[in-house]
C-alpha cells in the first residue's frame, strides 16, 4: 500500500477528535462532524476541504506527509487523487459510507493493519499539533461550511502563487463570482492572519504596498524588506543582522546576511569571478518616491570591500529610469564592487516563485541582473 494511503488512514483514525457541536449550517448545507464522522449534504466537498486544510498546515509546519494535488472546483479545492484513495479505502473496508455523506473509519481494521505490519499508529508530536490546529480552526473559528470553503479557497490560491491580498480577493471573485462579499473576505483574511496560518511572507508582501514612501516610513520599509529578502533566500542567506556597525561606528549597513548557499547563483559567484568575495551579503533599503541617485549607490559601494563582501543589493520602491540606475551601479565595477537593485515588483515576483518552489527561476533572475551589470548592457 502506498505511503500516502497509510497516512490517510492514520488521519481518518484520529479525526474523531473533531467536535461537531459548534458547527452550523448555511444555505441549507448542513455539516455534522462528530466522532470520526464527517457529514454534510455536500459531505464529499467537506472532507476534501478538511483534508486540504490539514495538508496545508502540514506543509506549513514542515511535515510534508500528504502529497495530494488539488484543482479548482465549484465548491473549492478538490483532489481527484484523494477521492480515488477514499473509494479504495472504502472498497478495502477501512472506511465505509452511510448514504453519500457520512464517512466512518473502521478503527479496528486500521489498528489490525498497522499492528500486523509493525507500523506505528501513534501520532508524532508535530502531527498531533497539526491535527489539533485544524480541529481548533474548524470548530472554533470557521464553524460552518461557507467559511471553510472561503478559507480553503483563499489558501489554495496562496499555494498557487497568488501573493497580494488584493490579487487573492480578485481571483476569488473570478473563481466564485458573487459567492463571497468583501467583508467576508476581510474577516477570513484576518482570521487566517491572527491564527498564523497565512505564510508570513504573504502578509509582508501584501503590507508592503501599504507603506508610503518617505523618510517617515523608512525604518518600517527597511525591516519589512529585510524579512522578505530573508524568505526568498531562506536556503541561501542566514543570520540576518540589522544596522550592522562598520568603520568604528561611523556608519551602518542596513542589513547583513551570511551567505550559506550550497548551490545556485550565490554558491557559484565566487568561482566564476575570482575577485568577488560574498561570504556576507550587504543590503541597503531606500524608501524613496524617486529613483535612488548617485549618493545612494555610492553609499552602498562604500560599505563593500573584499573582507566583508564585494556584492551588495539595493532595494527601492520603483525604478523609472533603469538604464541610468544600471549605469550608476556599473560605475563601481572598476573598484571591484558589484551592486544589483530590486524593486517592489521584482520582490513580488521572487516571492511568488519561492512559494511555488521555483528556486532555479529565482537564481536565474538574479544571474540575469548580474549579467546586465557586468556586461554593461
Amino acid at each position: 500500500m502506498k505511503l500516502r494511503l497509510i497516512i490517510l488512514m492514520k488521519i481518518l483514525y484520529y479525526l474523531e477528535k473533531i467536535n461537531g457541536n459548534n458547527l452550523k449550517s448555511r444555505n441549507n448545507r448542513l455539516i455534522i462532524v462528530k466522532g470520526n464522522k464527517i457529514k454534510s449534504l455536500k459531505g464529499k466537498f467537506i472532507y476534501q476541504k478538511i483534508l486540504f486544510l490539514l495538508q496545508y498546515l502540514s506543509d506549513f509546519s514542515g511535515i510534508n506527509h500528504l502529497s495530494y494535488r488539488y484543482l479548482r472546483k465549484e465548491w473549492g479545492p478538490h483532489s481527484t487523487e484523494l477521492a480515488f484513495d477514499m473509494n479504495f479505502l472504502k472498497e478495502e473496508g477501512f472506511v465505509h459510507f452511510e448514504g453519500e455523506d457520512i464517512i466512518i473509519a473502521n478503527k479496528k481494521k486500521i489498528e489490525y493493519y498497522f499492528q500486523k505490519r509493525g507500523i506505528d499508529l501513534k501520532l508524532s508530536a508535530e502531527e498531533g499539533k497539526v491535527i489539533f490546529k485544524m480541529e481548533e480552526i474548524i470548530n472554533i473559528e470557521l464553524k460552518d461550511d461557507y467559511r471553510i470553503e472561503l478559507a480553503t479557497s483563499m489558501l489554495f490560491l496562496v499555494k498557487q502563487g497568488f501573493i497580494l491580498k488584493k490579487e487573492i480577493f480578485n481571483e476569488l471573485e473570478k473563481w466564485k463570482p458573487g459567492v463571497f462579499n468583501d467583508l467576508e473576505k476581510e474577516n477570513i483574511w484576518n482570521l487566517l492572519y491572527l491564527n498564523k496560518i497565512l505564510y508570513k511572507v504573504v502578509l509582508d508582501i501584501s503590507f508592503l504596498s501599504n507603506i508610503n514612501t518617505g523618510i517617515k516610513n523608512a525604518h518600517k520599509y527597511h525591516k519589512l524588506i529585510s524579512y522578505i529578502i530573508s524568505y526568498i533566500f531562506k536556503d541561501t542567506f542566514s543570520n540576518m543582522e540589522f544596522e550592522r556597525e562598520v568603520y568604528n561606528g561611523r556608519c551602518y549597513i542596513d542589513t547583513v546576511y551570511t551567505n550559506i548557499a550550497q548551490n545556485g547563483f550565490f554558491r557559484h559567484l565566487p568561482e566564476k569571478y575570482k575577485g568577488i568575495s560574498c561570504n556576507y551579503i550587504v543590503l541597503e533599503a531606500k524608501n524613496f518616491t524617486l529613483d535612488p541617485g548617485n549618493r545612494e549607490v555610492d553609499q552602498l559601494a562604500s560599505r563593500l570591500n573584499k573582507k566583508v563582501s564585494n556584492f551588495g543589493i539595493l532595494t527601492c520602491r520603483n525604478i523609472k529610469n533603469e538604464k541610468l540606475m544600471l549605469q550608476r551601479c556599473q560605475y563601481h565595477l572598476d573598484s571591484n564592487k558589484y551592486i544589483i537593485f530590486l524593486t517592489d515588483t521584482n520582490l513580488q515576483k521572487l516571492v511568488k516563485w519561492k512559494i511555488l518552489g521555483l528556486g532555479a527561476e529565482i537564481h536565474d533572475f538574479i544571474d540575469n541582473k548580474f549579467k546586465a551589470l557586468v556586461f554593461r548592457s
